[in-house]
C-alpha cells in the first residue's frame, strides 16, 4: 500500500474525510508515512480501519494513529551489532591485571614499597578496563614515565599527610625537599610516614598536620605582580593538590 492509496481509503472510509479535510493532513500523512509504504503500512491500515472509530471531534484517523503500529524512526534497540560481552571483558580485565602483576607488580613492590606497587595497579586497572574489550587484548606495561608518576604521587600523598601544609613548597622549599626525602626512603621500604609519625606522637599532642593546617588558613599574599596564592595554583604550579578519588596528587 502506497500513502495515495492510503488516503483514498480514508476518504471513502470515513465520511468526515472530505477533500478540505484532507488537505491539511496530506503533506503529514507522506512526511511519517511514506517510508513504510508496502505491506507494513497496508497491515497497519487494516487494523486502524477495523478498530478506530469515527467522532466529531475525530473525524477520520490519523498519521500519529498509524505511526503506533509502525517501526519507530527513532528506536532505542540495539543496532544489529554483537552484544557486548560483559563476562569476557571482567575475564580478560582480571587476566591482564594478574599478567602484570607477574610482569611488573611484584618487581615494583620489591624496588619502591607496597605502596606505590598498589598506586600502578590502579593505573594499570585503568588500562586494562580499556584493553579487556578487545578478544585479544595486549599486555599492560607501564613505562617508567608512569611509574616514576605513581611513587612520586604516593610520597607527595604521605608527605601532605605528615606534615600538612602545601604551601610549604613555596614558602620553605628546603624543608619540603627534606620531608620529600624522608618520605622517599620510609615509602621504599615499605613504611607509611604519616602512620609512622603518628605513632610517634604523644598521648594528647597534635600531629604536625594540624599545626601546620594554620598556614594554609592564612589570607593569601599578594605578590608584587597582584597575583594572590591560588590563582598561581590554578595556573598549574607543582602544588600538592586532592584528585577526584580522594588521593592526593602532584603536578610534575
Amino acid at each position: 500500500m502506497t500513502v495515495k492509496e492510503l488516503l483514498e481509503a480514508i476518504a471513502n472510509l470515513y465520511s468526515g474525510a472530505t477533500a478540505d479535510a484532507l488537505k491539511s493532513f496530506k503533506g503529514v500523512f507522506y512526511a511519517r508515512l511514506q517510508r513504510h509504504e508496502g505491506p507494513k503500512l497496508a497491515a497497519a491500515a487494516e487494523e486502524i480501519f477495523a478498530t478506530f472509530k469515527a467522532t466529531g471531534v475525530n473525524r477520520f484517523p490519523i498519521p500519529l494513529d498509524f505511526e503506533k503500529l509502525l517501526p519507530s524512526q527513532f528506536s532505542l534497540k540495539g543496532t544489529g551489532g554483537p552484544a557486548l560481552d560483559l563476562k569476557g571483558h571482567a575475564m580478560r580485565k582480571a587476566n591482564l591485571l594478574s599478567d602484570w602483576w607477574e610482569l611488573q607488580g611484584d618487581s615494583i613492590r620489591a624496588q619502591h614499597g607496597n605502596a606505590v606497587a598498589r598506586s600502578c595497579e590502579h593505573r594499570a586497572r585503568q588500562i586494562a578496563h580499556d584493553r579487556a574489550w578487545a578478544s585479544d587484548p595486549k599486555a599492560i606495561e607501564l613505562d617508567m614515565v608512569d611509574i616514576d608518576q605513581c611513587r612520586r604521587q604516593v610520597i607527595s600523598s604521605e608527605r601532605m599527610l605528615a606534615h600538612g601544609a602545601y604551601s610549604l613548597r613555596r614558602s620553605d622549599p628546603a624543608l619540603w625537599e627534606r620531608q620529600m626525602a624522608e618520605c622517599a626512603h620510609l615509602v621504599a621500604n615499605g613504611v607509611s610516614p604519616s602512620k609512622e609519625l603518628g605513632r610517634a606522637q604523644e598521648p594528647g599532642s597534635a600531629p604536625p598536620a594540624m599545626v601546620s593546617a594554620s598556614v594554609d588558613q592564612a589570607p593569601p599574599r599578594k605578590p608584587a605582580d597582584g597575583r594572590d596564592d591560588y590563582a598561581e595554583i590554578a595556573e598549574g604550579e607543582n602544588y600538592e593538590q586532592p584528585s577526584q578519588d580522594g588521593q592526593m596528587r602532584v603536578d610534575l
